[in-house]
């Protein structure tokens, strides 16, 4: 999946900025079972990835492996971390 399409990123930021939900929730995800469904869910948490990894400050977690992930697209892009 590319969480950097256009495309994608207009359905999670229209109005932006400002606050944002992400429309998945964890049962949404443990519901996930056909390839469409779980594309869906993994897109949404890579939106959510990229979207804290343009932002001016995030504060992660040293254990979360999703805050690495995000400490690493901050990094690519040049962002302080």
């Amino acid at each position: 999946t590319n969480e950097a399409d256009e495309r994608r990123l207009i359905q999670y930021m229209s109005g932006f900025p400002g606050p944002r939900a992400n429309p998945y929730r964890p049962h949404h995800y443990d519901q996930a079972v056909s390839v469409e469904e779980c594309t869906m869910a993994l897109q949404s948490v890579l939106v959510d990835a990229i979207i804290c990894s343009w932002a001016d400050y995030f504060i992660g977690n040293v254990c979360s492996t999703m805050s690495q992930y995000i400490q690493q697209l901050r990094l690519r892009w040049g962002k302080p971390f």
